[in-house]
């Protein structure tokens, strides 16, 4: 290759916009993750190096300070994946909620970019002056801790092994826009049995929102117009099962958003 077409391979890479190079997750709800992941605990990252056997995998120090599923009957690694757009090193000394997943590759668990994990203290560097950002991080990041404590100290199973995920279809929209009127950020899990012809056969309350109202609505338009469906789009399943969905309130913020419920977990 010429001097030429090697600066102008160069010039073309450099000019390309970044968002085509960025990772590009595929992020299910919170309360997937909570299903899906074998272990999750918050920690402090203590120290990590490269793992010698696997170029993506970082071994990792933790001090882990609280755990809300599962156990550490395997070493934990980092998925770090440095030389791709998803790479993911957290840093020595940063507090972190990791969800982790058993490796196919090894007897070990890793987290990753992409897997649910947040880092706790991601604003409380004494140099971040945004006060209303640091104040409303904080807010999501114990409503996500004090959900993981729900479902542990009520036993609650979400794993979800046939992955049905329910469509709202039209309500969705009614449902983001029921007023919840002087409520902080809140969340609401409900149970939703499933026949084997996917039909929506009955609905749970396990934790509700802070009105009554508000639950007793959102659960009259799922079962009016809730869909459920498989993750390989099947018309039927073999037993009748059942599925956990969440719910999230969330207030007005500080830049003007007006308040909204959403299956999503924004922070």
């Amino acid at each position: 290759m010429n001097t030429l077409c090697r600066i102008i391979l160069l010039l073309s890479f450099l000019c390309t916009p970044s968002a085509l190079w960025a990772c590009d997750c595929v992020r299910p709800s919170l309360i997937e993750f909570a299903g899906r992941a074998d272990f999750i605990f918050t920690a402090k990252i203590l120290d990590h190096s490269p793992d010698p056997y696997h170029d993506q995998l970082h071994n990792v120090e933790l001090d882990i300070t609280e755990i809300f599923k599962g156990e550490m009957n395997q070493p934990v690694k980092i998925d770090s994946d440095l030389l791709t757009s998803c790479s993911f090193l957290p840093s020595k000394g940063s507090q972190w909620l990791i969800y982790t997943y058993k490796s196919s590759v090894g007897n070990f668990m890793t987290f990753h970019y992409c897997g649910g994990s947040r880092q706790v203290d991601r604003y409380e560097h004494p140099d971040y002056n945004d006060t209303k950002l640091k104040k409303e991080y904080r807010i999501g990041m114990a409503t996500e801790l004090n959900m993981l404590r729900f479902l542990r100290d009520n036993q609650v199973n979400v794993e979800n092994p046939l992955r049905l995920s329910l469509w709202l279809q039209e309500a969705d929209e009614i449902i983001q826009n029921i007023p919840i009127k002087n409520s902080p950020f809140d969340y609401a899990i409900y149970k939703v049995d499933v026949a084997t012809n996917l039909v929506i056969t009955d609905i749970e309350l396990i934790k509700g929102f802070r009105k009554k109202k508000v639950d007793n609505e959102i659960m009259r338009l799922m079962k009016a117009h809730g869909r459920i469906v498989t993750q390989e789009r099947e018309e039927s399943i073999s037993k009748a099962s059942h599925m956990y969905f969440l719910l999230f309130y969330y207030p007005p913020r500080y830049d003007g958003t007006e308040s909204f419920i959403s299956e999503f977990f924004v922070l």
